[in-house]
């Protein structure tokens, strides 16, 4: 009836553009209720994961430890957005595939930007991000062997399914627990600031409130403990507690090695508070006698603590001509500064510093 042109016809562009409204539609909706799973409440956990006590994990298992349910819940709506793509034609497919990408990609942004201040300030918040993101990317890879293989080369171009998504959830989440991580060793180290705890204050009188200062550090690990132990894996807890109570026995170490003079008060009162942290320590760790394998510093602070309370003969001979136990984590410099600084200058100090070198 030549009421269109042959080289055009709205009827079908009409039904087209429809198409392409309804695809955009959908992959909105998916988008919108995937953002206000990641709003929802970190803390509202459950348990993931394996566990088979001492004994490693399983090809591709994930560690026992516990995650947001929000997670749980994001990954049940990508199942069905996936369910969706593979009964539907190539363009929807590809467009529902894109927001799929687009929805783990934006993850880490979304959940730190809105859940900022208590990933900032809450412990059990931030161990959870981290898990979070943990498991997100275990399940993603997973999701890559199951679902790729589904969809044609027109819908999905260059498998898999998640390429780069995993390592950067896998990044996000670790840079913001290392960020907490390194904030809660500046925050001890400005405490121990704060009560004059250095080499130059050793010489002379203690801060008043100088034993206190130490258990609250120690106080602020046992938090931790409580807060992480159950949260984190196993493994990734141990490692932590070790890396944060290894920067303190480092800091009280360097403390009384750099010192010029240490009375004989100060240097008993070094012993009593140090004994405290030794004491206390290892009840940090899952295993207590496994202390020194996650605490580098560990003995070296034991050693510490023997060499304030011991006799210029007891030190002589841990040091044994440089192959006594004192060698191991001591430098000859080390000792002979400490020997300096903890013994006044007689013959006898004179003769024990020659024996002492490298």
């Amino acid at each position: 009836m030549e009421i269109f042109d042959e080289g055009a016809n709205p009827l079908s562009d009409h039904v087209n553009n429809m198409s392409l409204l309804l695809m955009n539609q959908q992959c909105h909706d998916y988008s919108t209720a995937s953002i206000a799973i990641m709003k929802k409440d970190l803390h509202d956990m459950v348990e993931v994961g394996v566990s088979h006590g001492d004994g490693p994990l399983v090809g591709d298992e994930f560690p026992r430890s516990y995650v947001s349910k929000s997670v749980l819940e994001l990954l049940e709506l990508m199942e069905k957005l996936f369910r969706q793509a593979m009964k539907e034609p190539d363009a929807l497919a590809a467009c529902l595939i894109c927001t799929a990408q687009s929805i783990f990609y934006q993850y880490g942004n979304i959940v730190v930007g809105h859940h900022e201040k208590l990933l900032q300030t809450i412990p059990q918040q931030v161990v959870l991000f981290r898990n979070d993101c943990m498991y997100l990317a275990h399940q993603l890879t997973h999701y890559n062997d199951i679902y790729s293989k589904e969809f044609s080369q027109a819908a999905l171009p260059v498998p898999p399914l998640f390429k780069d998504q995993p390592h950067h959830l896998r990044t996000v989440g670790g840079d913001v627990f290392l960020g907490y991580v390194e904030d809660h060793i500046k925050c001890m180290e400005a405490t121990l600031d704060l009560y004059q705890v250095n080499s130059t204050q050793l010489s002379g009188q203690l801060h008043v409130d100088v034993d206190k200062c130490l258990r609250q550090c120690v106080r602020q690990y046992e938090l931790l403990r409580t807060v992480w132990q159950k949260v984190l894996p196993t493994a990734v807890y141990n490692k932590t507690l070790g890396y944060m109570v290894n920067a303190f026995c480092k800091k009280l170490i360097d403390v009384v090695v750099g010192a010029q003079d240490i009375p004989s008060k100060n240097a008993e009162h070094l012993v009593d508070m140090y004994k405290v942290v030794l004491t206390r320590g290892p009840k940090l760790f899952t295993d207590p006698q496994d202390v020194g394998l996650y605490v580098e510093s560990w003995q070296k602070l034991n050693d510490l603590v023997f060499v304030l309370g011991a006799t210029l003969i007891s030190i002589e001979d841990r040091w044994a001509n440089g192959k006594g136990p004192l060698t191991l984590y001591f430098s000859a410099e080390e000792v002979k500064n400490l020997i300096k600084a903890l013994f006044q200058n007689t013959d006898r100090r004179a003769a024990v510093l020659n024996k002492i070198h490298n």
